[in-house]
């Protein structure tokens, strides 16, 4: 397949144009469009893959490092989320006039939970 470069000059398919310079490099392919540009000699070519390589490892990490944070935040914010849910009722129900602390309601609500959960043993 053959490219019209816009001068009246054609090149192979695998050359391409970005701001009006050939791009045949895989630096250069990879970054067309933007405003970033390599040397597209093998040093650079070389440099770049390096620094690709390394930048998909450290985007690896992160992705498995946020997985990580995000399963003991929910480990943790459960409790945390139940003891103030447990302090918001105890405190409707004391507007309402039923006297049930927070501890009373985290045990109703755990039993309860166990008993949908098929895990209460009386």
């Amino acid at each position: 397949m053959i490219h019209e470069t816009g001068h009246g000059a054609r090149t192979p398919a695998s050359t391409l144009r970005a701001y009006g310079k050939d791009v045949t490099t895989e630096s250069e392919r990879a970054l067309a469009d933007t405003p970033y540009l390599t040397h597209g000699d093998v040093t650079s070519e070389a440099r770049f893959t390096k620094v690709r390589e390394r930048a998909a490892e450290v985007r690896q990490r992160a992705l498995a490092s946020q997985e990580h944070i995000s399963t003991e935040a929910a480990e943790l914010l459960g409790p945390y989320l139940v003891a103030i849910r447990s302090d918001l009722v105890a405190e409707s129900n004391r507007i309402e006039g039923y006297e049930w602390t927070s501890s009373q309601i985290r045990e109703l609500v755990g039993t309860h939970r166990e008993l949908l959960n098929g895990s209460y043993s009386a």
